[in-house]
C-alpha cells in the first residue's frame, strides 16, 4: 500500500510542476515535505539527522512550494473523494501519510502526516478536505476502523 500512495503522490507533484528545478530528486523533496508535515523541523531534517543533503532553508522553500498548490483550490461541488494512508519508516519509527484526492479530476486536495494512525488523524485530514467542497461528497475509504468514527463525527457517508 505504501508504494501505491507514494508513487501516486510523486506523480501528482511531478504533474503539477511545483518544483521547477530538480537538482535534488522530486522523491527526496516530497519525503522531506512529508516529514516536515509530521512535525520535524527543517533544521532537524538536515543537520541532526542528515536525512536530506541540503540546507534547512532549501527544505523550507520546498515545503512552501508544495503547500501552495494543495491549499489554493477554490471550494466547489465534488461528487466523490478518495482517502488513503500509508506508512513510511523514519529511523525505525512509523510515519503515517494521509492523502485525499478528487475522484473525478484526480487532484490532490489535502496531504497530512502524523505519528499515529487514529480516527483523530483521519478526521483532521477529512476536515481539511471538506474546506475544498461546497457539498458533502461521497467519501471512498478502505475498511479500517479509524475511518468509521471520523466519518460519523463529520456527518459523512
Amino acid at each position: 500500500m505504501f508504494w501505491r500512495w507514494f508513487v501516486w503522490l510523486l506523480e501528482a507533484v511531478k504533474e503539477s510542476g511545483v518544483f521547477r528545478r530538480n537538482k535534488v530528486s522530486v522523491d527526496v523533496k516530497v519525503r522531506a515535505c512529508v516529514m516536515y508535515m509530521a512535525g520535524l523541523s527543517c533544521r532537524g531534517l538536515t543537520v541532526t539527522s542528515g536525512l536530506i543533503p541540503v540546507s534547512h532553508v532549501v527544505v523550507h522553500y520546498w515545503v512552501k512550494a508544495l503547500k501552495g498548490p494543495v491549499q489554493s483550490y477554490k471550494p466547489k461541488i465534488r461528487r466523490a473523494i478518495a482517502v488513503g494512508e500509508t506508512v513510511l519508516k523514519l529511523n525505525g519509527e512509523p510515519l503515517y501519510v494521509w492523502a485525499t484526492i478528487d475522484v473525478d479530476s484526480r487532484r490532490v486536495l489535502a496531504v497530512e502526516a502524523s505519528w499515529q494512525r487514529s480516527s483523530m488523524s483521519a478526521e483532521h485530514v477529512l476536515r481539511r478536505t471538506l474546506k475544498t467542497c461546497l457539498n458533502k461528497p461521497l467519501i471512498c475509504v478502505d475498511r479500517e476502523p479509524w475511518y468509521g468514527d471520523a466519518l460519523k463525527s463529520l456527518g459523512l457517508k
